[in-house]
């Protein structure tokens, strides 16, 4: 627990956890925000993508704390795993009274339509309990989700508002656009231009703030100006006559992904 210390939490979708600005990393926003490290807390939940010794011992280093919301994330490491407490009880209760409260108006008149609606709602109000607790834990006030876009998420982010924090997302790809289902649900959304701004808002998401940045990967250009020089000139010299660019979004391995690398071929 981070008692005392108002904390940051990231959480890593799967990226290179990685503090060079070159790398496409979770992480890219954290290096000139000025905040300190030892209050930032990254955790894991994909079972598929867990964190592996090497960025393990990168956060170690950067004196970085980090968590896995399960054992399957950990099974690399010895990472520490988010194990709920027993304040989920009475936070479940608090939510069911409220719940009730908000329902009795209906039910007095004979219209059972909302408790209907709530009997779907479950697997939001699990999200709620189970996040608020977590946050309340880690002391968290503040909360970066690049996949704000999904639903399965809009408990996590009304369980940090309950608590006066404010939750984040930003694009990072021009691949997901949102609809009904996937609406994004953060307080704070950065988003690459005004039409995606304007995608958004079509679809009446309940965003709050929505900051233009441009391509978020952008910094890294510099970077690599000066390597991108040396490889073409090795090529030249190699006897290359023209250099052909193209830019792609890129195939993955990852099963969240639409393309595989041998469909991308």
């Amino acid at each position: 627990s981070a008692i005392g210390k108002k904390m940051v939490s990231v959480h890593c979708i799967g990226l290179k956890v990685s503090f060079d600005p070159v790398d496409r990393s979770d992480l890219f926003w954290l290096l000139d925000s000025g905040i300190d490290f030892s209050r930032v807390i990254l955790y894991f939940t994909r079972p598929d993508a867990p964190i592996t010794p090497a960025a393990a011992e990168t956060l170690n280093r950067r004196g970085v704390k980090f968590i896995c919301m399960n054992r399957h994330a950990a099974r690399l490491t010895k990472a520490p795993v988010w194990i709920p407490s027993l304040r989920i009880i009475g936070i479940g209760v608090t939510l069911a009274i409220e719940v009730t409260k908000s329902l009795l108006p209906s039910i007095a008149t004979g219209d059972c339509r909302q408790a209907q609606y709530c009997l779907k709602l479950w697997r939001l109000f699990a999200g709620y309990i189970y996040w608020q607790d977590f946050f309340l834990a880690q002391n968290v006030v503040l909360d970066f989700n690049m996949m704000s876009y999904s639903s399965n998420f809009i408990g996590k982010h009304l369980a940090l508002h309950a608590l006066n924090g404010v939750s984040v997302g930003y694009q990072l790809s021009s691949g997901f656009y949102p609809s009904v289902e996937i609406l994004p649900a953060p307080d704070v959304q950065f988003v690459f231009s005004a039409t995606d701004n304007e995608l958004w808002n079509l679809y009446q998401s309940p965003v709050l703030q929505f900051v233009q940045t441009g391509y978020i990967y952008d910094k890294a250009f510099d970077f690599v100006r000066e390597q991108a020089k040396q490889r073409r000139n090795h090529l030249m010299k190699k006897g290359a006559k023209f250099i052909i660019c193209f830019l792609d979004e890129n195939s993955s391995e990852d099963r969240n992904m639409f393309f595989r690398h041998e469909q991308a071929m």
